[in-house]
């Protein structure tokens, strides 16, 4: 949320402005995992992990994807080397981000199968994510003499840091249709995907912070991610993906008689594209008890959100310095 002046300030880069991070400060290596879902606890997962699944298992499962299916994002972070001299800070890390979403209709048909009458909707799958490589420059500075009437004692700064991005690969259904329609005799459906990839584009993007620390207090806003996208221009390529399955007569004994389901993919090269890089606002405070930190922190994200992301994100962090 609040980070020391020690980590960088990669999350708000107004850390870099406070007199008390000033000097020559080296990062080494970090690595951060987020993984989430709109259902699914990892609790849930140890219960029926190997288990017998009964039937109000199933109802219990599919109670909570009932609406919008199931979503799930995950955002890895690798921090590489770093170094700040005084308020200016370079910093390198990897950056993988990606979401999906499983319709409903999909996880009834895997648990319950397909009913008579019924029609399974997949046009609701959708899924994105990309992986890359990204250095920050940032720097700090004081802004007592713009918010000391504002805010009256302690220390006010704030923070620029512009990354430069480099994308690695991307993938992302661009679109998403298809049924499956059982009757008391016939069973027939169709099918696409659209998937487009690539495989290098650059990019850029900006993040602003302010810091305002007093005594144990530190209070912070940021806006992370501002105007940032990824001009993908390397192996840019869609695939789609088709299946179509004509009348299954179940009560015809003469199999030549049924259409035969046929599908087919195909990839063909296609111009560059963007992709967004999440903007988000953020608020956090902290407070330092001796060797404690104690933080909450509020992120929304205003553009360039994942499949299956909350568009505000809470939390809360204790941190325990071990040195010094």
């Amino acid at each position: 949320a609040l980070p020391d002046p020690a980590l960088m300030g990669r999350d708000n880069p107004a850390v870099l402005g406070l007199a008390r991070g000033r000097g020559v400060r080296l990062n080494l290596f970090e690595v951060g995992l987020a993984l989430g879902n709109n259902a699914y606890s990892l609790s849930d997962y140890t219960r029926y992990n190997g288990a017998v699944i009964t039937e109000a298992d199933e109802d219990e499962i599919l109670s909570r994807v009932a609406g919008d299916g199931w979503t799930f994002t995950g955002e890895a972070r690798a921090l590489g080397p770093g170094l700040a001299i005084g308020p200016v800070a370079v910093q390198a890390r990897g950056v993988g981000i990606g979401g999906g979403r499983i319709p409903e209709d999909v996880l009834n048909l895997i648990f319950d199968g397909n009913a008579v009458d019924e029609t399974i909707d997949f046009s609701n799958a959708d899924g994105a994510g990309w992986a890359g490589l990204e250095v920050g420059v940032g720097i700090g500075f004081g802004l007592d003499q713009w918010f000391q009437n504002l805010v009256g004692r302690g220390e006010t700064t704030g923070g620029v840091q512009v990354r430069y991005l480099q994308g690695l690969y991307y993938a992302g259904v661009e679109r998403s249709e298809g049924a499956l329609v059982t009757r008391a005799d016939t069973l027939y459906g169709t099918g696409r995907l659209d998937l487009l990839t690539a495989t290098g584009g650059t990019g850029y993007a900006v993040d602003l912070g302010i810091l305002h620390h007093r005594g144990r207090w530190n209070y912070g806003l940021r806006a992370t991610g501002l105007l940032g996208s990824i001009s993908w221009r390397d192996e840019t390529e869609r695939t789609v993906y088709e299946v179509e399955g004509g009348t299954l007569d179940i009560f015809n004994d003469d199999d030549t008689d049924d259409d035969i389901v046929s599908s087919t993919d195909t990839t063909y090269a296609i111009g560059g594209f963007k992709s967004p890089v999440p903007t988000r606002l953020g608020l956090g405070v902290a407070h330092e008890r001796g060797p404690w930190v104690f933080a909450g922190d509020a992120e929304m994200t205003v553009r360039g959100r994942m499949v299956g992301e909350d568009p505000i994100r809470l939390s809360l962090g204790v941190e325990r310095s071990v040195l010094g």
